[in-house]
């Protein structure tokens, strides 16, 4: 399955979460694309993931004759990267979501989002 099709379907699992949101709510989610991003992140940090099981987290390097040694992987300071960018935009979304009518802090999305952790 390619890229985009996997990401398309991400987001439509995300968008069922809110079904049950306020109109305002679901326009402004729309307007700054959180469903795309997240969706986005979901997917880049699995393939992240599989590259860094694979290959380990750190890398050999050498500058020059004299200097070398071990490093971060570039995949992991990408990683590292999405999995902050990851975390503040689910948890923007979550705010957006929750339940005030109830006042709980529950939310359906906390779920679906966990199964990619």
């Amino acid at each position: 399955m390619e890229q985009n099709e996997i990401i398309t379907q991400i987001e439509k699992k995300l968008e069922k979460q809110l079904n049950n949101v306020e109109l305002n709510k679901k326009q402004y989610v729309d307007n700054v694309k959180l469903i795309k991003r997240i969706a986005f992140l979901i997917y880049e940090i699995d393939e992240l993931e599989t590259v860094i099981l694979k290959n380990g987290v750190t890398e050999k390097y050498q500058n020059g004759a004299n200097q070398w040694g071990i490093k971060d992987s570039a995949e992991v300071r990408v990683y590292n990267s999405l999995i902050k960018q990851y975390s503040t935009i689910t948890n923007q979304l979550y705010q957006i979501i929750k339940d005030e009518k109830s006042g709980k802090n529950e939310n359906p999305l906390n779920d679906f989002l966990n199964q990619y952790k």
